[in-house]
């Protein structure tokens, strides 16, 4: 075997990523040509495959790998691997993954794989699991940036997040995924400076990753206050629409979907500040915050121009890569073309001779001193690899600060933001109190019809109170007539007034005689009425005040009254001489 197992895994990512495919297909067919039944030469035929992202073929060596050694630490690691991400039934995956942590409970790898497939249902064993795999693997970078990205799910956690933040950057400084997403994170909280360290440190590692190239656009423009304040502002709009949206769906349950709570929450706040600006003036607002948008959007390609993204560049690497990727499917076609003999055991499982796999190789190869291929090949490879190791950028981890930078004070946000809402405030302010007070104009036919209504109906009110008060005088003056009053008089008569009426006979004998002429109801709205009532034969008149349904005063000018009652009996005869409206 050339080298040990751990260099050819190394040799065969080494050839792959450099497109030399054939190259390493021979670490495991070498394997597998001096010892048919070695499992080290079925796991880098899996292996083989499995960077090559063949699912079928590493399925079928993993298949292989598993039936010679079901039991094997090494085998059940990579068949988790290939399962986990070619094959659709979890259930496999999952029986794997308790198989190995059945026979080799100290293996981290199981611990880390059984926290991932448990990630969506328990996170509480996923967590659980992915300490059990930091416990037994504690410098595992991988590990660390998992569970610390959890733990920034909680915010209850952040200080134990910052904790394993710190924990993976010092296994690895140049885990450009992990640099990835601490910087994202980062974003998220507005630290701003840390977020703009970790991405361009991934930057630096994988400048052609299009995920970190994503990220970086949006991260590098925050070294600009202007956009930093563009951010903070967006984030001031979505939380002033998000909030009452989470509460809604909260409360309801989530039986309305959230959408139609979003925009019915837009709707209305859009509505309440048409209302509190008015049309035009909210769409000015609008205009200047559009405006404002352009214009840090502008800033943010400017810098990104100067930081070397360019539209054009982007198109050019996007091309290039494309090109890359085809060309690198044209070789691995013509690789697959001369492969034709591929060892399947699809009738019986038995593994070739020697003689039949050196037969074949020779065949694959083109040659038939196999002797002397390994030979030119162990020297060459080896070195090659251990070149590769030396050069490697994990070979020589860069240093990450010991300490974030302090951040930007955010004083300066909140104090424009402040006075951008004062500034509405003074402006709009006196316009709406203004407004709010202001009573709001009637249409004239519309007044007119409220007017002309209202009349009517202080109309019909005051004669249905005049016919009601008109019934107590002339059942009052029936009463006289008949001589029935000492009867009637507690019902019709108020009460602090009845004696009199009873004391002045000849007073009462003059009324019983007299006729009702006029009525006046000089108090608006309420239930008090005035009638004239004249005797012709005795040249006598009288006026009766009926209030609310009974007599309540009688005035005259041969009756006993004070200065007050006769001088009001002098006002009141002469309204109704004005004013009277005629008893028919």
């Amino acid at each position: 075997m050339l080298g040990s197992f751990v260099n050819r895994v190394g040799l065969i990512k080494l050839y792959i990523q450099k497109g030399e495919i054939e190259k390493s297909k021979e670490q495991a067919e070498e394997v597998l040509r001096n010892d048919p039944e070695s499992i080290a030469g079925y796991l880098l035929m899996t292996w083989h495959y499995y960077m090559l992202s063949q699912g079928e073929d590493a399925l079928h060596w993993m298949d292989e790998t598993l039936r010679i050694a079901p039991e094997d630490e090494g085998a059940l690691e990579l068949a988790v691997m290939t399962y986990q991400d070619f094959h659709s039934d979890e259930h496999k995956v999952r029986e794997l993954i308790e198989e190995g942590l059945r026979l080799y409970p100290d293996n981290h790898l199981f611990h880390a794989k059984f926290a991932q497939i448990n990630r969506m249902t328990d996170m509480e064993q996923t967590l659980s699991s992915y300490r059990e795999a930091i416990r037994l693997s504690p410098r595992n970078d991988a590990y660390l940036g998992d569970y610390a990205m959890l733990l920034y799910q909680d915010h209850k956690k952040l200080e134990e997040a910052e904790k394993y933040e710190r924990l993976a950057l010092e296994a690895n400084p140049e885990h450009s995924m992990n640099l990835l997403n601490f910087a994202w994170v980062a974003y998220q909280r507005r630290k701003y400076k840390k977020a703009q360290t970790l991405i361009d440190e991934a930057m630096r590692l994988e400048p052609e990753d299009e995920r970190i190239r994503e990220y970086y656009k949006k991260i590098h423009p925050t070294k600009n206050g202007f956009i930093r304040i563009k951010i903070e502002i967006n984030l001031l709009l979505l939380k002033a629409v998000g909030y009452p949206t989470r509460f809604i769906s909260e409360l309801f349950k989530d039986r309305i979907s959230y959408k139609l709570i979003l925009f019915t929450v837009f709707a209305i706040e859009l509505g309440g500040l048409f209302a509190l600006f008015g049309k035009k003036n909210t769409f000015i607002i609008f205009g200047v915050y559009i405006l404002f948008l352009i214009t840090s959007s502008k800033l943010s390609k400017s810098m990104l121009k100067k930081a070397g993204f360019i539209d054009d560049e982007e198109k050019l690497m996007k091309r290039k890569v494309d090109e890359n990727q085809k060309s690198a499917l044209k070789e691995l076609e013509k690789v697959l073309e001369k492969d034709s003999v591929q060892p399947r055991r699809e009738q019986a499982h038995a593994p070739l001779t020697s003689n039949e796999l050196e037969a074949q190789l020779s065949q694959l190869w083109n040659s038939t001193n196999i002797s002397e291929i390994k030979e030119s090949t162990k020297v060459n490879d080896a070195s090659v690899y251990q070149e590769e190791l030396q050069t490697s950028p994990t070979s020589q981890p860069a240093r990450l600060p010991t300490e974030w930078p302090k951040e930007q004070s955010r004083w300066p946000v909140v104090i424009m933001i402040a006075a951008i809402m004062l500034g509405m405030i003074g402006r709009f302010g006196p316009i709406m109190l203004e407004r709010a007070d202001r009573p709001v104009p009637l249409a004239p036919e519309l007044k007119e019809t409220i007017q002309t209504t209202q009349e009517n109906l202080a109309q019909e009110k005051e004669s249905a109170i005049t016919d009601e008060n008109k019934q107590v005088v002339e059942q009052f003056m029936q009463d006289l007539r008949e001589g029935t009053i000492e009867q009637a008089v507690s019902t019709i008569v108020s009460e602090d007034y009845a004696s009199f009426i009873l004391e002045n006979d000849q007073f009462t004998k003059q009324l019983g005689n007299a006729i009702l002429e006029k009525v006046i109801q000089p108090h608006m709205g309420l239930s008090i009425s005035y009638f004239l009532l004249v005797n012709a034969e005795e040249d006598f008149h009288a006026i009766v005040e009926v209030s609310f349904g009974r007599i309540t005063h009688m005035y005259a000018e041969d009756l006993n009254q004070t200065e007050e009652e006769e001088t009001k009996y002098q006002k009141l005869m002469e309204r109704i001489e004005l004013d009277g409206e005629d008893i028919k």
